[in-house]
């Protein structure tokens, strides 16, 4: 029996589907719905190595290994586990997904580890620079404990958002609306204070110089001032970095065209935009307009040139701006988002005059996201507009952020190209029939929203009960997983046992 043996037994009592080692911790244990165990006892670096080495089939030595590698392991009276191995220096870290149970193991038996819930710790132990805003502490923390927002809100402590999930910072003191508003009008400039009593909220950006950049939102609710903090990274992610699907890669040397990044607030749509502009940028010799509200990712100019216009600062609206840029030789314009009727008009005809336009829409699917842009305008306009967007539309990019199973998060696409079957769909009105052929065009480089969980499910990325939970198609996920063999166990949690 492999001394990694027990941790799989122990998975095996409490019924769970994830088991993650990683030294100088203890062993987690991840469960179908969600909740996460840990065990008392710390890892040390050579007892992971070794129980890790001990389960290699061909008896090397892990460090002769690659820096990630996939591993399959069976236990007999238990199942089978896929496996990921990743080498940090000399770190072993791994963790491994049940993939299939076997009939012997239908049952979960009694632990006998004593085990105590998985508790996220929070660093709070920063002080402020001297003679630097209040609010630069809590942002500070933010970015100490990889936090990708912070919330302020009165009568309540101070929130941060980290993995997809909001933590109370009880060890701050509960905030006033009074100190609110003192705390970010040491940020602000006079014109926006002037906003901010006219209408009640203001966006912008702010800068904590060496640290990172920050989208912030000021507003008033029912118990008085409130204000949520964005993090932007002062450098800007990689392809590779983020696990972007390789077609962007292939949109960004287009030259002409509409490409849609699509997906809920908060789903990493400026993230991945950033992304492909750098590609661009590092790669072709072109001009690139963004059109952004508030510029959030900063650019140099490396192959290409780039100017940055920010909304309100630079320029009276998105729709004004675009006007504009056919004037200014672009290449390539991003517009930070085709909010109303007039932006996303000049954005198609910005499109259909030779340029490539990236855009954003706060839409779900790619189906919804065809539909949306046709309905904006009035029926007599609804044929040209289908045409328009028909031979503009490349491609429709909707995302959806995921919790991995190490920590953090990634992206899961649905892929739509505007293939000329996809634009004699849209051109016909036949939209409805989009979800079908973006699973016929496999070959071409679409994936449907299911397809693309199921992957990420297979690398042991995210666990199941989260591909669950972002699914829109959520018969579809389920049938997907019983067809691989993974458990479904969070159903009878959910009361769900009838999908």
């Amino acid at each position: 029996m492999a001394e990694i043996d027990k941790y799989f037994e122990e998975l095996f009592k409490l019924n769970a589907v994830q088991l993650s080692l990683c030294p100088g911790s203890p062993a987690k244990y991840i469960m179908a719905s969600g909740r996460q165990y840990r065990s008392k006892s710390i890892l040390s670096e050579v007892k992971t190595k070794e129980m890790i080495e001990e389960i290699l089939k061909d008896g090397k030595e892990i460090m002769s290994y690659p820096e990630q590698f996939d591993l399959s392991y069976e236990i007999a009276e238990i199942g089978i586990f896929s496996g990921l191995i990743e080498k940090k220096g000399s770190g072993i870290f791994s963790s491994f997904v049940l993939v299939k149970r076997h009939k012997k193991s239908n049952k979960a038996g009694n632990s006998d580890v004593e085990l105590e819930d998985e508790k996220v710790t929070l660093n709070l132990d920063i002080e402020n620079k001297e003679g630097e805003p209040e609010v630069n502490r809590l942002l500070r923390i933010m970015v100490k404990n990889e936090a990708s927002d912070l919330h302020i809100c009165t009568g309540e402590n101070p929130f941060l958002r980290r993995d997809g999930q909001l933590f109370r910072i009880k060890d701050f003191s509960i905030l006033s609306s009074s100190n609110i508003r003192r705390m970010v009008e040491e940020i602000i400039s006079e014109e926006q204070k002037k906003e901010l009593n006219e209408l009640e909220e203001v966006d912008f950006s702010y800068k904590i110089k060496g640290l990172a950049r920050f989208r912030c939102n000021i507003f008033r609710d029912l118990k008085g001032f409130a204000a949520v903090f964005r993090l932007i990274s002062i450098r800007i992610p990689t392809f590779e970095e983020l696990n972007l699907p390789s077609i962007l890669k292939e949109l960004a040397f287009l030259n002409k065209g509409l490409v849609l990044i699509t997906g809920p607030t908060g789903s990493g749509k400026s993230t991945t935009l950033a992304a492909v502009i750098d590609y661009v940028n590092r790669n072709r010799d072109v001009h690139i307009i963004t059109l952004e509200d508030p510029i959030e990712f900063v650019h140099s100019n490396l192959k290409a040139l780039i100017n940055q216009r920010e909304v309100k600062k630079h320029t009276n609206s998105f729709s004004s701006a675009l006007r504009a840029a056919l004037r200014e030789d672009p290449d390539v314009v991003l517009v930070g988002e085709m909010r109303d009727l007039e932006t996303i008009s000049t954005a198609l005809e910005t499109a259909e005059t030779g340029h490539l336009v990236f855009a954003t829409l706060h839409t779900t699917s790619a189906y919804s996201t065809v539909n949306r842009i046709v309905e904006q305008f009035a029926p007599g306009q609804q044929e040209q507009i289908k045409s328009m967007l028909a031979g503009s539309m490349k491609a429709v990019i909707s995302q959806t952020l995921c919790r991995k199973i190490a920590g953090g998060r990634i992206a899961a696409f649905e892929i739509l190209l505007g293939t000329p079957a996809v634009s004699n769909l849209i051109r016909e009105g036949k939209t409805y029939q989009i979800p079908s052929l973006i699973q016929t065009g496999k070959k071409e480089g679409m994936s449907s929203l299911n397809d693309y969980l199921m992957h990420l499910v297979n690398s042991n990325m995210i666990e199941t009960y989260e591909a669950y939970l972002k699914a829109e198609d959520k018969k579809g996920i389920i049938c997907a997983l019983k067809s691989k063999e993974y458990k479904t166990d969070f159903l009878s949690k959910l009361d769900l046992l009838g999908v």
